[in-house]
């Protein structure tokens, strides 16, 4: 087993009932592999610098979801250096990791051009 997710408390919960579960009906429990998570940071340069460069770019907000189980590159990273500032953004995705998974050409336009643009501001002011 493997596991992820985006609240280390309710993770280990789980984990717990999974574990109790397993010692009722005499099965054996083997954890492979806890795949890590950036937290969500309350401030954020980099947020703030997506959410603006979206809003300029489609003259509306963007969406920022603070708990997704998504991205598990992010959170070996973030992982591995402290405090960093780090944001994931993506195309839309319906039925992600199926056989009919599909991706939004038009969304990955979009979010191909708010990148090149963030990347930009980004370079002028640092």
């Amino acid at each position: 087993m493997s596991v992820r997710s985006s609240d280390e408390y309710k993770e280990e919960k789980q984990l717990d009932r999974i574990k109790g579960l397993c010692n009722k009906y005499n099965l054996m429990f083997n954890l492979d592999v806890k795949k890590p998570f950036f937290p969500y940071k309350e401030k954020s340069y980099i947020r703030e610098l997506l959410a603006n460069t979206y809003k300029e770019l489609y003259n509306r907000e963007t969406t920022v979801k603070k708990k997704i189980h998504a991205c598990m590159e992010g959170g070996i990273i973030s992982s591995n250096i402290d405090n960093l500032d780090i944001c994931t953004i993506a195309p839309t995705i319906d039925n992600c990791h199926s056989v009919n998974e599909r991706v939004s050409i038009s969304s990955t336009i979009r979010v191909y051009n708010w990148l090149k643009e963030t990347l930009i501001k980004y370079n002028k002011d640092y």
